[in-house]
């Protein structure tokens, strides 16, 4: 029997042997329980508070000198967030893309993120989870269920997280179990028949020990229709989450937290595609009537088949009249399951001192698989098996001694990488191969830490931290590039021969990297009264080099490997409450001055990562006004001006914006919740406008995503153990484009994928 079946059974029988076991303790315990005191987004002084945990312990945001944003979870839940697509509309100069067709999801923070969709790459934008890197880029697709809040800390975060975070990360924190019952089940059906439930049982086990299980399914909601195959852009998945907590006083807590899931049979986005080509000046340009001859003519010498109708959207092998409806025998699915186990101590040991150790295991395996057969004259298909397994481990200290806080720590990291890829081109005219790579990367790192923040007065604190880190990879390549044998010339050896120098495609590499890099950050604070802090400082981060492949391997094996960047961040900002709690104001301006980014571009049909210098400026501000009680508007904004420079382009250089980094975004919402009959109706509405954006290192026109408005809307109403709410995203059913992937040369196209049109859904919850 599926999971998605026990699931419901399953979780009704929790809720009603956890509601019968709580009646027994509260006959038993006539006094209540305090609940946990763990880290959590709360309201202390007034509302619209948070306790955030961004420098390794728990502050008011207000009082954190970084440019962060934190969203609870009551408030997620009343945005409707369920993955990390879902931020852009939440957090200014955030963007979250999808160019491995759902496979792989990346997040950019103010134009900086990853750009190759190779599953064996660490993002510059690191994940974490309730205190624990997540370093696999497969993992990256779970669902976000059950948390008490999510935290996006923005710029360089190198000192007290590590390499790997010179963007900036995003945190996850989960609810964590209490001694306090509490239990609910949400379902929600919508368009193209998605479904989803969610749910979570937690409190008492008796004595100082406690636990809670939470658990999401989602299923449904493929938007591209296929009349002709299955339908694509749908979502296949189920998760569970379940947490013991012992703790027998205030200065002692363990916490195990043990996550799962699985993505039986997803499909992607194959049919979102634009056609393009290499024009006569040797740049890719989209089709028009005027030049649709001469594309043709690409698509006959280059894959063996012609289009005979006009339209700017396809590929060689079709035409497509909309991305959201296109009859193909394509299709691009993924199934994986992912295992995280965290072991958490917070030990007070004496003297005010804290003891905080954290334990990781992580697992990951996908299967991805791509079919393009419409049109062909065979069938191209690419397959990949990426997968991998990471343990890491954190023992830090924390205290106070005077008027200075402090944090010092080590931490070591050990991630064991396979990805292997076959694209079969036997049977296209212009090619006549089978491409096979294989690539195997260990990754070890360990690092020491330390950070101090002296505060000279209760007005003045000065923050002064830093970060050693030694960093040792090995990539193992094994490619292999065969000729069709029913060809009487080699193409293979014909390539090989043709080069100059050694192609990896055909003689793989055996490399090391061993590295040792320093992050830091000295930042100065100044509170002109309780209500309103400013800050400025400078902040040092990187991220460790790696090695290219993939399915792709025409490239010298002299740029397989690409150096460790640097980003260095010149910062200034203020975060404010006033008008007594009506009006919340926080404000950043900022530099990033970019040593060796590792970007992303083609060449020789391959997709790879080179480094380059850049720049980043921007400035960003967000901002809450309550003007009465149950009324909260919100707005925010982000500009960004960025500069890649001496960008490998053709025979020369050129300078570009860099991807996803589009020079304006901007969102406002308003949420009115007020008092109808026996309970409290809410209304809800959000608008979100994103520029447009580059996609790879060289910015030519037909390769760029558009600029788009998106509108979602929300009804609610809430008993007092019941609740229903009405959504419907994307209202005026924009064309979204959220990435694209240039193969022009390849199938005759820029890969786009897109976001859902306009979707409605309905749900019930219910608490007990």
């Amino acid at each position: 029997m599926r999971l998605t079946a026990l699931a419901p059974v399953t979780l009704a029988t929790l809720l009603t042997l956890s509601q019968g076991a709580y009646a027994q303790s509260q006959t038993a315990q006539p006094a209540p329980t305090p609940p946990s005191d763990a880290p959590a987004a709360q309201d202390p002084n007034a509302e619209g508070d948070i306790i955030v945990t961004a420098q390794k312990k728990s502050e008011n945001l207000r009082d954190v000198p970084i440019a962060i944003s934190a969203i609870k979870g009551q408030d997620l839940t009343a945005r409707g967030f369920t993955t990390s697509m879902d931020l852009p509309d939440l957090v200014p100069g955030v963007r979250s893309t999808t160019p491995g067709g759902g496979a792989y999801v990346t997040t950019i923070i103010r134009g900086v993120g990853q750009q190759d969709i190779a599953a064996h790459q660490e993002a510059p934008v690191a994940t974490y989870v309730d205190g624990a890197y997540v370093g696999l880029s497969t993992a990256l697709t779970q669902p976000v269920f059950d948390v008490d809040r999510v935290e996006v800390l923005k710029g360089p975060q190198g000192t007290l997280f590590g390499r790997n975070a010179t963007g900036g990360l995003v945190q996850y924190i989960t609810r964590a179990p209490s001694q306090e019952f509490e239990a609910y089940v949400t379902t929600e059906y919508g368009s193209y028949d998605k479904f989803m439930t969610e749910g979570a049982v937690g409190g008492s086990l008796g004595g100082d020990w406690s636990g809670r299980i939470a658990y999401h399914a989602e299923k449904g909601g493929a938007y591209i229709r296929n009349p002709i195959g299955p339908d694509h852009n749908g979502t296949d998945v189920q998760a569970v989450r379940a947490q013991l907590q012992y703790k027998p006083s205030s200065d002692f807590r363990a916490l195990l937290s043990v996550y799962a899931d699985r993505f039986p049979d997803q499909q992607g986005p194959v049919a979102s595609t634009t056609r393009a080509f290499i024009g006569a000046n040797g740049k890719p340009v989209g089709v028009t009537p005027g030049n649709f001859a001469a594309y043709q003519n690409f698509c006959r010498t280059t894959v063996g088949t012609v289009p005979t109708t006009y339209s700017p959207l396809g590929d060689c092998a079709a035409s497509l009249k909309s991305p959201y409806n296109a009859p193909t025998a394509n299709y691009l699915k993924f199934n994986g399951k992912y295992l995280n186990a965290t072991a958490t101590i917070d030990w007070t040991i004496g003297s005010g001192i804290k003891l905080t150790s954290i334990s990781n295991y992580q697992y990951s395996d996908q299967l991805y698989n791509t079919l393009l057969a419409s049109g062909f004259p065979t069938a191209i298909f690419n397959q990949s098996n990426p997968g991998g397994r990471q343990y890491s481990e954190e023992i830090r200290l924390s205290g106070k001694v005077s008027n200075v806080d402090w944090v010092a720590g080590l931490y070591g990291l050990w991630i064991n990488n396979h990805t292997g890829a076959n694209v079969n081109l036997n049977d296209i005219p212009f090619y006549g191969i089978n491409l096979n790579a294989a690539l195997h990367l260990r990754t070890t790192s360990y690092a020491g830490f330390a950070e101090a923040t002296y505060h000279f007065s209760p007005k003045f604190s000065v923050i002064v931290g830093g970060r050693v880190t030694s960093d040792q990879k090995r990539g193992v390549n094994q490619s292999s590039c065969t000729t069709n044998p029913t060809i009487p010339v080699n193409i293979c050896a014909v390539i090989a021969g043709a080069s100059p120098v050694p192609l990896v495609q055909f003689v793989g590499f055996d490399k090391s990297i061993s590295t040792t890099s320093w992050s830091g950050r000295i930042v100065a604070q100044y509170k002109l009264d309780e209500n309103v802090n400013v800050y400025a400082g400078v902040n040092r981060g990187t991220k460790a080099g790696g090695f290219n492949t993939g399915a792709n391997e025409l490239y010298p094996v002299s740029v397989a490997e690409f150096k460790p960047e640097t980003l260095v961040n010149y910062e200034a900002g203020v975060k404010s409450r006033m008008l007594n709690g009506v009006l919340d104001f926080n404000g950043s301006i900022f530099y990033y001055d970019y040593k060796n980014l590792q970007t992303f571009s083609t060449q020789n049909l391959a997709l790879y990562v080179f480094n380059v210098d850049a720049w980043v400026r921007g400035a960003e501000f967000d901002m809450v006004i309550r003007p009465m009680r149950g009324l909260n508007f919100s707005a925010s904004a982000s500009y960004l001006d960025s500069k890649a420079k001496n960008v490998p382009v053709g025979a020369g250089f050129a300078d570009f914006v860099l991807p996803n980094a589009p020079k304006f975004s901007s969102n406002v919402s308003a949420r009115y919740e007020f008092d109808l009959g026996p309970g409290k109706a809410s209304i809800f509405g959000s608008y979100a406008r994103v520029g447009r954006r580059s996609t790879s290192a060289v910015d030519y026109a037909i390769e760029n995503v558009p600029a788009y408005n998106k509108v979602d809307f929300r009804l609610g109403y809430e008993l007092d153990r019941v609740s229903f709410a009405f959504n419907i995203r994307n209202l005026t059913n924009a064309l979204i484009y959220n990435s694209g992937v240039p193969s022009e040369t390849i199938t005759g196209s820029v890969f786009n994928s897109v976001l859902a049109p306009r979707t409605f859904s309905g749900s019930i919850s219910l608490r007990l």
